[in-house]
């Protein structure tokens, strides 16, 4: 008997190969093998985004989790945008109330909620980290990159200000040097585990650093940049104890899935970069060398155009933050669109203004005068006296602008510019600030729509990521609206008049 037990251990090792993948992942990515560049990366999707029964993404649940994927050696809790803070994990200090840096930490989305909108990405702790309330509240929704210019530096090092990587010129929030791997590894991740959902992430600012479609996902500018993140901030082993805790031991799982990019150094080169011709090898994987242009885009599936003409450091048109083509939009003002974590009222030392951006239109929520409340959760805000709501694009004029309210209210509302008919503005402005009238109450206002008229000489269209009729500046970058000019329209250069 003994024998037999014997023969059927040896028989199913010999299957297997004695094959085991990284970081103790066994078979894990078994199904990815042989695979290459975008075919690698729809297989891992297959892979990664298999839950297990009974698991679930809980966004009330990352506060537990983050005592096995986020303590630190001294115990306390991984800051990941101001490491010098010392949070206790799970402790009071988790709130939205803050005036400044070390008053509390909470939830960031790396990438951004409101370019997504809700769904397991909301919720996926491999890219919802613990960060420092106020610098997470400075970086808002603008995208990750280098900052050349700041208009802010956090206490640790965290900068906001224009963007110093070739292919774009806004407003950008830099991280720290020793998580950017991290991060980059982790978009990686997000475009591979949430393959079916990107090329429709399209909210805010997302057109900046997602090209609206399914592979490579990525703007050319930005995934050079992520390789450049990677590879200057090689996998330690503080990111491959995350990703295992992430994926769970015998004590039980927080998540049951795993981060390839963690597992596997360099495994972008296989899906993005020069391996990308080159088949995967879970078991026996050999990492590949960093050259000095490891970014391939071309071919395999690339829809982004033009790649590197003009030197390909210009930046082009349609994608800058403020600088996008504006068009109408119905812009839900809500924790989601102005990416803050709100349920309520917003702590009266909390000055900060709260700032979104849908379809090159700007929303900031100002406090106003000292003293006054704020509020805001997932269905609406609240204008109280000395509260100001400006609306704003840098591009074009606003013709109209008309308020949906959560609730009927008997508070009027006045414009610095145009005129109000009870809740519909009419004028010609680019930038409209709103306040209630004086006396106590609040306005609570859940959408506003809003109505803009383009420059002359900007024709008034608009590509549709749903579409697939995309288009493309000649560096590559996805613009939402087109002048005279050289274009890259499903992959061909068209001129227009």
């Amino acid at each position: 008997m003994k024998k037999t037990v014997l023969l059927f251990i040896l028989a199913v090792a010999a299957s297997l190969g004695f094959a085991q993948g990284p970081n103790g992942s066994g078979t894990y990515y078994q199904n990815a093998d042989g695979k290459k560049g975008s075919a690698l990366k729809t297989a891992l999707y297959g892979i990664i985004s298999k839950k297990t029964s009974g698991v679930g993404y809980s966004y009330d649940g990352l506060l537990t989790n983050y005592k096995k994927t986020d303590k630190r050696a001294d115990g306390y809790l991984r800051d990941w945008y101001a490491p010098s803070n010392k949070y206790e994990i799970g402790g009071p200090k988790e709130n939205h109330q803050y005036s400044a840096e070390g008053d509390a930490y909470n939830r960031e989305h790396l990438v951004p909620q409101s370019w997504f909108g809700s769904g397991d990405p909301k919720s996926d702790i491999i890219q919802v980290v613990p960060t420092d309330g106020y610098v997470n509240n400075r970086r808002s929704n603008y995208p990750l990159a280098d900052v050349k210019s700041a208009t802010y530096t956090s206490k640790d090092g965290c900068k906001l200000g224009s963007c110093a990587t070739p292919g774009y010129t806004g407003t950008v929030f830099e991280p720290l040097p020793d998580t950017k791997g991290d991060i980059a590894r982790i978009y990686f991740y997000m475009a591979t585990r949430y393959e079916n959902l990107v090329s429709n992430w399209d909210g805010a600012t997302a057109s900046i650093v997602f090209a609206g479609n399914k592979y490579p996902a990525f703007n050319e500018w930005y995934l050079k940049m992520l390789f450049e993140w990677s590879k200057n901030d090689p996998i330690d082993d503080v990111e491959i104890a995350r990703n295992n805790a992430v994926y769970g031991d015998e004590d039980g799982y927080v998540q049951k899935n795993r981060n390839p990019f963690v597992d596997y150094p360099g495994l972008e080169q296989y899906i993005w970069g020069n391996c990308k011709d080159v088949a995967f090898s879970y078991d026996n994987y050999q990492q590949p060398e960093y050259t000095d242009d490891d970014v391939d885009v071309s071919g395999g599936g690339s829809e982004q155009g033009g790649g590197n003409e003009q030197g390909g450091n210009e930046q082009g048109g349609g994608n800058e933050q403020g600088g996008e083509i504006p068009s109408d939009a119905t812009i839900a003002l809500n924790n989601v669109f102005f990416n803050c974590s709100y349920n309520g009222s917003i702590d009266k030392k909390n000055a900060e203004d709260l700032v979104g951006t849908q379809n090159g239109i700007t929303v900031t929520y100002s406090l106003g005068g000292s003293g006054s409340n704020r509020y805001c959760n997932d269905s609406q805000i609240r204008l109280y006296q000395n509260n100001t709501l400006t609306v704003s694009v840098g591009q074009g004029t606003i013709t109209k602008i008309e308020f949906e309210l959560a609730e009927s209210s008997d508070k009027t509302l006045s414009a610095s510019t145009g005129t109000m008919d009870d809740l519909v503005w009419t004028g010609n402005a680019s930038k409209v600030v709103f306040s209630v009238d004086s006396g106590s109450g609040h306005i609570k206002i859940k959408n506003i729509k809003v109505t803009v008229s383009v420059p002359s000489g900007i024709r008034p269209f608009f590509d549709n990521p749903r579409s697939g009729f995309q288009i493309y500046n000649l560096n590559g970058q996805r613009v939402r609206g087109y002048d005279k000019g050289i274009y890259i329209i499903n992959g061909k250069k068209i001129i227009i008049n």
